[in-house]
């Protein structure tokens, strides 16, 4: 199923690309009248195609509710994780224990910080539908990995007893714990989104439209207009030369 902002589209650029194989053809056929001793003095023919109407049939299926990440819920999002994160190593009795043997644990974690939330962002596409539960799930151990890596960085020999608890026994039920709450911070700023309404789900194949009833089938007339373009040299105010297309 496709939307119908990509069947139209499509069908714009094919005739685009039907447009441009014309012209590569006139320019192999101008070739030869001009190296012709007698074509040379006839003009070179060349088909244009100044309007195209089509009638598209097709069945709009469904107009779905869509909910997408913003740039400023990823921002909410991507924060109050980083909070989780470090509201952890304060209240998570086993992490308690090693920032009192390991006063440096913080600064051992802002070392790794940035990297961290790198990896953080990948999970969170802008623009994109996402699934909660994956997500946090992914994040959560992200997190783990992050929390590791400290505890590592804190007791590279991994002799501590405390260190050897929190790896092998603390770090799984804190990352089960904060899966479940980014799940939950993921889908409450998921339901304040703006619902996105633009796209249209068609069905436009001949295959698709034959279990349609034709009442359920619509016909959208396009008329398409050819306008041409033209490379174009323009001066910015700097001075500096650029190269633009504009109407020709």
């Amino acid at each position: 199923m496709a939307s119908l902002g990509e069947v139209v589209g499509a069908l714009i650029s094919q005739i685009s690309k039907g447009r441009s194989q014309a012209d590569m053809a006139t320019l192999e056929v101008a070739k030869v009248y001009k190296e012709h001793p007698l074509l040379s003095s006839f003009p070179v023919p060349k088909m244009t195609l100044d309007e195209v109407v089509i009638d598209l049939k097709v069945s709009i299926s469904a107009a779905p509710v869509r909910k997408v990440l913003s740039a400023e819920a990823k921002r909410e999002i991507l924060a109050e994780i980083d909070k989780m994160t470090r509201e952890a190593v304060t209240s998570e009795p086993s992490l308690q224990k090693l920032s009192r043997k390991f006063p440096d644990l913080s600064g051992i974690m802002d070392q790794t910080h940035p990297k961290f939330m790198e990896r953080l962002s990948e999970l969170l596409p802008e623009e994109k539908e996402i699934e909660p539960k994956s997500i946090a799930q992914a994040a959560a151990s992200v997190i783990r990995g992050h929390l590791t890596d400290t505890v590592l960085g804190a007791d590279p020999k991994v002799v501590n007893k405390l260190s050897k608890d929190f790896l092998q026994s603390e770090s799984p039920q804190i990352e089960a714990k904060l899966a479940s709450q980014i799940q939950a911070k993921i889908s409450g700023v998921l339901e304040v989104q703006p619902i996105d309404k633009e796209r249209l789900e068609v069905l436009v194949t001949a295959s698709e439209l034959q279990s349609i009833p034709p009442e359920k089938i619509t016909t959208l007339r396009l008329t398409l207009r050819e306008a041409d373009q033209s490379w174009t040299q323009i001066e910015t105010e700097k001075g500096e030369v650029q190269e633009k297309l504009v109407p020709h």
